[in-house]
């Protein structure tokens, strides 16, 4: 699938959006296509029903809100390249609880945005992130959710983690003015190392 150019003369562009409403089932998957110029939200998926298996995309956008904004939906988003100066790469405002899997995306931005930016639970897996202003971001606490083997470049603050406590392992940040944000204890170097980063961690967790 192909979609280019969605709403750019008004502003209110979507590349691909499907809603299920209730919570009746349905899957949707999709997989090797490409997304291009849609300027409000590349890919919008919404409805707790819903249960998606987005692979191997490429979301090439001159979107300004959301590359791809989640809402309820369980799945996986894995091994796609999502491109936009948008305020964040992947929204995921769900407020249902059900863990989510971002895995193997490439997710590359600008000053301004999160990359991904995250109200649930999620295993965040293996992901590539490049200049965001913040790579990984939690926006709710309590949430229980796994960050592995990521990799964070370019970024003000490699994640902000909202004084959850997350499991941390393998990954890291490099060339950034913050690794860690809101972290609720000591980190070591088998949960993050840093490479370049003006201050390690901060918290002001209770």
């Amino acid at each position: 699938m192909n979609t280019v150019g969605q709403g750019k003369n008004s502003g209110c562009g979507i590349g691909i959006w499907d809603f299920v409403a209730g919570t009746a089932p349905a899957k949707l998957s999709l997989t090797n296509s490409s997304l291009q110029d849609a300027n409000d939200i590349g890919l919008y998926l919404e409805g707790a029903g819903l249960s998606v298996s987005v692979s191997n995309n490429v979301l090439d956008l001159a979107s300004n809100t959301w590359g791809i904004e989640i809402n309820n939906p369980s799945g996986t988003i894995s091994s796609n390249f999502v491109s936009a100066p948008a305020n964040a790469l992947v929204y995921d405002p769900s407020e249902s609880g059900v863990s989510i899997t971002y895995s193997g995306n490439v997710l590359r931005g600008t000053t301004g945005c999160a990359a991904l930016d995250l109200y649930r639970p999620a295993q965040v897996t293996g992901n590539k992130i490049d200049g965001c202003t913040v790579g990984i971001a939690l926006e709710a606490a309590p949430i229980a959710v796994t960050i592995k083997t990521n990799l964070i470049v370019n970024a003000t603050t490699g994640m902000f983690l909202a004084c959850n406590a997350v499991t941390l392992s393998g990954n890291t940040v490099n060339n950034a003015a913050l690794g860690v944000y809101d972290f609720p204890g000591p980190l070591s170097s088998a949960q993050v190392t840093f490479d370049n980063v003006d201050t390690v961690a901060t918290s002001v967790c209770p």
